[in-house]
């Protein structure tokens, strides 16, 4: 086991956090820990979008065995993450609306973080869903495949010593 050498590297390496300054104190931030720290998780907004993944998790759940349904929901959030972008860049001119603070940087990580990563979470729960949909999906077709050829070798085993009794 000496050989071994473990490399995991960090995820938000790239992020320059340094241009980064959080949003209720204005201080510099350092790591991604501090970053998500330095957001102020009580505004009605935030808490109102936390809230909606979570109804997202709880409606994906129920729906586990409505494919088509989850298919739907899925396409939605994807798509959303796809312009999350743009999203990004209208809530940095309105936040005045709707936010005490500016959040919404132009590096989009803030917007990641609180949209992006949870409908993608969500999508990955989807996904996980319909693997092993058709997981059970293929093992009822094998084994109604087993059944079948199980009955027919059956019958005709039957149906020859049906055969030899009658030529008896």
């Amino acid at each position: 086991m000496e050989g071994l050498n473990i490399n995991v590297e960090d995820p938000f390496k790239d992020i320059d956090f340094g241009s980064l300054y959080s949003p209720s104190r204005g201080d510099p931030v350092t790591d991604f820990s501090s970053y998500i720290k330095s957001i102020n998780w009580t505004e009605p907004w935030l808490m109102a979008l936390m809230s909606f993944h979570g109804v997202m998790l709880i409606i994906i759940l129920i729906l586990r065995k409505a494919i088509t349904a989850q298919a739907v929901l899925g396409c939605f959030m994807l798509a959303t993450v796809y312009v999350s972008e743009n999203i990004n860049e209208l809530a940095a001119n309105q936040w005045r609306l709707f936010a005490k603070e500016q959040y919404f940087d132009s590096k989009g990580l803030f917007i990641s973080t609180v949209l992006s990563a949870p409908m993608l979470f969500n999508c990955l729960i989807i996904v996980i869903n319909f693997l092993l949909y058709n997981f059970y999906l293929l093992r009822d077709v094998q084994v109604m495949k087993s059944r079948q050829i199980s009955k027919k070798s059956a019958g005709s085993k039957n149906k020859a010593s049906v055969e030899h009794k009658k030529s008896q």
